[in-house]
């Protein structure tokens, strides 16, 4: 489930960073610029605690100004960093890494909440499941 976690982040995160802001969707996307840490994941309306962070680090997902980001991934210790490039158009966001796309809405996006909804075969059964990602804000990143 991990990987699947990490692929489906590195995915939602492409092309480049757009600061349109929509006041009918109340998304300021000037939140999105921070490191974001994974509390929870809901699929299909079942909520699991995000359990894969270790005593010596967290995973995150680091977006920056630049449309870039980052996904840290700590495994046994180590980072494992996986790079993206993404944008943001109201509550639509676009991810991409390694050719894969995965466009996710918005549901929160506040300085220190971040949730968006997408759809993906989370279990590997061959169906489509509606997810829903809950972040809080970590250190925020300044480039």
């Amino acid at each position: 489930m991990r990987k699947i976690f990490l692929l489906i982040m590195l995915c939602a995160f492409f092309i480049s960073c757009s600061n349109d802001d929509d006041a009918s969707n109340g998304i300021d996307s000037e939140n999105l610029i921070a490191t974001w840490i994974p509390t929870t994941i809901t699929v299909e309306g079942e909520t699991f605690p995000y359990d894969d962070h270790e005593d010596c680090g967290f995973d995150t997902a680091r977006f920056q100004s630049n449309g870039q980001g980052a996904y840290t991934d700590v495994f046994e210790c180590e980072e494992i960093v996986t790079s993206f490039v993404y944008s943001l158009r109201n509550d639509l966001l676009e991810i991409t890494t390694g050719g894969i796309v995965l466009e996710a809405t918005i549901l929160e996006l506040s300085t220190e909440i971040l949730i968006f909804q997408s759809e993906w075969d989370f279990d590997d059964d061959g169906n489509t499941e509606i997810v829903i990602e809950n972040y809080e804000r970590g250190v925020t990143i300044f480039d």
